[in-house]
């Protein structure tokens, strides 16, 4: 593991050096996620996770950008992923030449490399780095207010990881508050709430960086869309039936959006796992999906009447519907065959 001391750029056009850089690493394959966040959000445990889970699949490295130390990168790199410690000379950030500076030293391999910048809220959102994706960890302790108090931060970002959710019985902070808040500032924003430690939520993260990663990893699997549709049967809400459903759609460009389904004891309000997401993703700009994969406990779970005209609304050709569980063979019908002769506009349809 490398350690390298760096200063601030000189030059005053750090958004051209940004763009060069970025042009640079997509013809290396490297796809540059800058990891930005309070001090003690829980980055380096994020990427530990990442790392144990999805390391076999895609290269990944890491560039700790600190004041000082390298206890960040030593944990990386005891997971087996290369890694170097980059001090900032007393920066409150990294801009795009300390960046390159940085990724230079490494000699990192393609796949994905996450710079982790200098914690806090307000330097690293203002200076491009060079990065393809910007990511926001904002933990259940800080508060759900912080979009409110640093609202470029979340303006900047493509993501926003809620992290630590294993520990939000313990602080005051509303998941669909802060969502709100940041939603209204950045209506494109990817969330994601996570627990390293459990590894809830850690697929559909995982998966969406896998999506942007420029190294051959950019398309899911099958077995990738099954495994979100299982996984998201543990946020299902279903006390009045317990029969849990999970749905992951996928659009033609490959986005994934996961739902579950939430019953109300006034039966008519319970919303099912494929409407909820559908409207996950109606939330976040998409308008056309092409695959669906719903998954229940055992057995099969086709959708139901209302669903199906909810997918017909918005559906890209002709809509892979997929269903199954663990222990069930997977199926496959066109949403024509679910629904023949079905009215709307059905786009692409």
């Amino acid at each position: 593991m490398k350690v390298i001391s760096l200063s601030r750029s000189v030059t005053d056009s750090n958004d051209r050096d940004a763009e060069e850089l970025r042009q640079a690493l997509k013809a290396k394959g490297v796809t540059l996620v800058n990891l930005m966040s309070s001090p003690g959000s829980g980055k380096t445990t994020l990427l530990s996770r990442i790392i144990k889970d999805i390391g076999h699949r895609v290269n990944i490295g890491v560039m700790e950008a600190d004041i000082a130390s390298d206890v960040d990168a030593k944990a990386i790199e005891k997971l087996g992923a290369k890694s170097i410690q980059a001090h900032t000379g007393g920066m409150c950030h990294m801009d795009a030449g300390m960046t390159r500076a940085a990724f230079d030293a490494a000699g990192f391999d393609g796949g994905i490399v996450f710079l982790e910048n200098v914690g806090n809220l307000i330097c690293p959102a203002e200076f491009d780095t060079g990065a393809h994706v910007n990511v926001m960890v904002l933990s259940v302790s800080e508060g759900d207010d912080k979009p409110l108090k640093y609202p470029l931060m979340f303006q900047k970002s493509d993501a926003l990881v809620i992290s630590k959710t294993d520990a939000i019985n313990y602080f005051d902070f509303d998941i669909g508050k802060a969502g709100e808040r940041a939603l209204k500032l950045n209506p494109g924003l990817r969330i994601f709430p996570v627990s390293a430690k459990t590894g809830e939520g850690m697929a559909a993260l995982e998966n969406w960086l896998l999506e942007k990663s420029r190294n051959g990893e950019e398309s899911m699997t099958h077995e990738d869309y099954i495994k979100l549709a299982i996984d998201a049967l543990d946020n299902s809400y279903s006390p009045y039936s317990n029969f849990r459903v999970g749905a992951c759609l996928v659009t033609p460009e490959g986005e994934v959006f996961t739902g579950a389904n939430f019953e109300n004891a006034s039966f008519g309000a319970t919303i099912c796992a494929e409407r909820c997401a559908v409207s996950n993703a109606i939330a976040h700009g998409k308008r056309s999906f092409s695959k669906i994969y719903i998954s229940c406990d055992s057995g099969y779970a086709w959708p139901c009447g209302i669903c199906r005209q909810v997918l017909n609304e918005f559906r890209a050709g002709d809509m892979e519907v997929w269903v199954g569980s663990k222990d069930s063979p997977w199926q496959m019908k066109t949403l024509s065959e679910l629904l023949p002769n079905g009215f709307g506009p059905g786009i692409g349809g």
